[in-house]
């Protein structure tokens, strides 16, 4: 598989790793799970890596507004 940027292969990576360490460590803080809030703060904390992971993904992928006109044209 060729990948544009070497940026989006280590993000990729970084993602398995943090899915990896998320699961990991919903199974040893099983006990933790009966608190009441644990799954409210849990989510949360999802929520917001997900939102600053996506920002690291669009600055990897992003392009110009010109980038496939410049395709077209041979540049």
């Amino acid at each position: 598989m060729d990948f544009p940027d070497d940026r989006v292969l280590k993000c990729i990576i970084a993602l398995a790793f943090l899915l990896v360490v998320l699961d990991t460590g919903t199974y040893l803080l099983h006990m933790s799970r009966e608190l009441p809030v644990f799954s409210a703060l849990f989510g949360f904390a999802v929520a917001a890596l997900l939102i600053h992971f996506s920002k690291l993904v669009e600055k990897a992928v992003k392009r110009d507004e010109d980038y496939y006109e410049k395709l077209r044209k041979g540049r």
